[in-house]
């Protein structure tokens, strides 16, 4: 009986410890966001098409100025679930792909330890076909948002 008891606590827990863990780590988001960090760096050619190097189902790039509370940046997006990091300070990148009222990337952090910068004038929806000229400084690749033609 005491057997039973320990047995059944022990897979509650593990049950409890698998939920709190996809509710809380948000396994498809960091995917999508060493995802798409694995596109920016392999890019080589000097402009790019920003539907075309992400590599997951988005409707909209976001970004936020610095010191930006989740809560403003939720409300405007329109989002409940998923992780959206704020940034702490001025040299930070930052970048929300939504999909739906879904988060499917965040990616906040500096450019350096990220390997790579997308600099957005504006938030970028997919199909505008939106060019990003691409510069290459020694391990940092920048894209920066262009007009498009």
């Amino acid at each position: 009986m005491k057997t039973k008891k320990t047995a059944l606590c022990f897979i509650a827990f593990v049950l409890a410890a698998v939920l709190a863990a996809v509710l809380w780590l948000h396994p498809v988001q960091r995917m999508h966001e060493k995802q798409l960090q694995k596109a920016v760096l392999a890019v080589n050619s000097d402009v790019v098409i920003l539907d075309e190097v992400v590599p997951f189902e988005w409707d909209a790039v976001w970004t936020f100025p610095p010191y930006t509370s989740e809560e403003t940046i939720r409300q405007t997006l329109g989002v409940q679930g998923g992780s959206i990091p704020e940034t702490v300070s001025e040299g930070m990148q930052q970048m929300i792909f939504v999909k739906g009222d879904r988060v499917e990337a965040a990616v906040c952090g500096y450019a350096e330890t990220l390997g790579y910068a997308v600099e957005l004038n504006k938030t970028v929806r997919f199909g505008e076909n939106m060019p990003f000229k691409v510069v290459r400084d020694g391990n940092l690749v920048v894209l920066t948002q262009m007009q498009p033609e």
